[in-house]
């Protein structure tokens, strides 16, 4: 999966939980743990961004919304994840809503984005479903 096996097991995870990559995300990209919440979710997907994890991004993704390809910005540098509302989306629920906003540096400009972005259980699991982009 991705570089996710090349990564330096102490460095702090990129999703940025204050947990060391090997206790927070990497268990769930490489597939012995799941996300059990619509946040660790999220959280996951961004570290799986950073990592270039792209099969892991393709699996928990909705298959209805899902693209045929997935592609990664190579003049993106992504620096900084913060979660800043979470409705719903807990083990029991069967949809969630995220709102995060991702840091970041696309050439020479430093931007960030804020969106909504909407999952679901599908046969157990969460699968991000979509976003919407807030306008600060």
């Amino acid at each position: 999966m991705g570089n996710v096996i090349n990564t330096c097991q102490t460095y702090r995870c990129p999703c940025t939980s204050g947990l060391v990559f090997d206790d927070c995300c990497r268990p769930i990209l490489t597939g012995h743990k799941r996300a059990v919440t619509a946040e660790s979710l999220a959280r996951t997907r961004y570290s799986a961004h950073i990592v270039c994890d792209l099969q892991y991004l393709s699996e928990t993704w909705h298959p209805a919304t899902r693209p045929a390809v997935i592609r990664l910005a190579t003049d993106t540098w992504w620096y900084w994840f913060e979660i800043d509302c979470v409705t719903d989306g807990s083990p029991a629920d069967q949809f969630g809503q995220v709102t995060y906003s991702t840091y970041l540096r696309h050439k020479s400009n430093h931007v960030e984005q804020t969106v909504e972005a909407n999952f679901e259980r599908v046969h157990g699991r969460w699968m991000y479903r979509n976003e919407t982009a807030l306008i600060p």
